[in-house]
């Protein structure tokens, strides 16, 4: 539920303050009401967010982070200040090799071997997939050398970097909410 963009900005929007259901189809910009209703009930299932309806006429149905969701909410600001798009976070959390990948790059420059041992499990197809995706975010850069055989390797830009700093802030912050529920 947390792997999908539409909760990822449906959270970031809540952790400004409870907002009403069109209120929320307006800031959470390029969602379906279809959508927006499936992660509202996802996120409350979850008990992420809290729903109050006053049961009278007019009807008002308004959304609020629960203390879960409050733990998330400064990630969340963090994550949209830092200037990166949902698109980029919901990516590192719904891929089982971006995150790994960031953090092997971390380390320094790795060849793609490198990268492929470290990863058990992980097809090459797969592998390169997710270099070929965060190159072209320009999260890392790829250098080709010309010696025989042709030896290429990868690196994290200054942004990737910062991804890196942030994804590691998530995932810490998950772990540890994990851990007290």
């Amino acid at each position: 539920m947390l792997h999908c963009k539409w909760s990822l900005a449906i959270l970031s929007v809540l952790a400004a303050g409870p907002c009403r259901t069109l209120a929320l189809a307006r800031r959470v910009r390029g969602i379906r009401l279809k959508v927006l209703f499936e992660r509202l009930r996802e996120l409350e299932a979850a008990e992420i967010i809290a729903r109050k309806d006053n049961a009278r006429y007019p009807r008002v149905v308004v959304y609020r982070l629960t203390d879960l969701g409050d733990h998330l909410a400064p990630l969340l600001k963090a994550w949209a200040k830092a200037g990166f798009e949902w698109e980029v976070l919901e990516m590192v959390l719904k891929c089982k090799w971006t995150s790994p990948i960031l953090q092997h790059l971390r380390d320094g420059e790795r060849r793609p071997v490198e990268l492929h041992m470290a990863l058990p499990g992980a097809g090459k197809r797969q592998l390169f997939e997710r270099l070929a995706w965060l190159e072209n975010r320009g999260l890392i850069a790829r250098r080709i050398r010309a010696t025989r055989p042709v030896i290429s390797t990868y690196r994290l830009t200054p942004e990737g970097k910062r991804l890196v700093r942030a994804v590691l802030a998530w995932d810490a912050t998950i772990r540890a909410i994990a851990q007290n529920a």
